[in-house]
């Protein structure tokens, strides 16, 4: 009952380690003082973050699913919650337990699932369908699935990370964008932010040259099988959008997620 402060942890300390190269404050100590204000029984995630906001600078927006998607091509985290019923939880473990650790779970596979007996031996039917909320990280949106960080250990799905094919599989799914805005400031901070910016451009690339010439390289598209300037993509770290048919793919292509990233730092 402590995933909403393993969820608001990793989202705080991820975005103030993207925005200036650290944090003042390690995952552990920020989830351990979570859990000590928030305590052990649960909470309301959105509570939490927009509380915390206050202390670490940063903004909290609920979005729907393509403002999730796009605030993670804005290299933003975002945080989701949702809802499950006991039953559903018996299935939704035991899928990526032992059925599919990799797998995309959908609505009609959850709703397949058998329960294991000992589970739900002695529950009543209305005891069986009492919700309870839990907390994740969402990793990454390419088509046709979402990929969540989860809090329960490797063990558990893709050494910790689970997906599913859209929100709708998990009931009353909500997403929260934590960002840091420039706006809300000191002098001494937006310099720290930009010190960190040309010390990753200076990692990157050692001149603009280098960056012009990389942008004129040609790329296959493995969709649609056309030409593509690297200049020309759009995305993120982890997935790249292409121009011509508008297709979304995941990269491996260090050229594209050079590029891509040079843009974010430098934007």
């Amino acid at each position: 009952k402590t995933c909403y402060a393993y969820a608001s942890a990793t989202a705080i300390h991820w975005t103030l380690l993207g925005f200036y190269g650290e944090s003042p404050d390690s995952f552990e100590k920020i989830k351990n003082n979570l859990i000590n204000k928030y305590g052990t029984n649960g909470s309301y995630t959105k509570t939490v973050l927009e509380e915390q906001s206050k202390k670490y600078k940063y903004k909290i927006k609920p979005v729907d699913e393509n403002g999730a998607r796009q605030a993670l091509n804005n290299y933003h985290i975002c945080v989701a919650r949702y809802d499950l019923t006991k039953l559903e939880w018996f299935k939704f473990e035991r899928f990526f337990r032992e059925f599919n650790k990799t797998g995309i779970l959908t609505k009609k596979l959850l709703e397949k699932i058998p329960p294991k007996n000992e589970d739900i031996k002695g529950l009543s039917d209305e005891k069986l369908k009492e919700l309870s909320g839990h907390a994740v990280v969402l990793i990454s949106a390419k088509d046709g699935y979402l990929r969540f960080l989860n809090s329960w250990g490797e063990n558990f799905g893709d050494h910790g990370f689970f997906s599913i094919d859209n929100p709708s599989t998990l009931r009353n799914m909500e997403f929260y964008e934590v960002y840091i805005d420039e706006n809300d400031l000191t002098q001494k901070e937006r310099n720290k932010h930009e010190k960190f910016k040309k010390e990753l451009s200076v990692k990157y690339f050692n001149n603009l040259d280098n960056y012009n010439k990389l942008c004129e390289e040609i790329v296959i598209c493995p969709h649609c099988g056309k030409k593509i300037k690297i200049k020309d993509f759009k995305g993120n770290f982890d997935t790249v959008q292409c121009p011509k048919c508008y297709k979304s793919y995941e990269t491996k292509d260090e050229r594209i997620i050079q590029k891509l990233f040079f843009d974010f730092i430098n934007k």
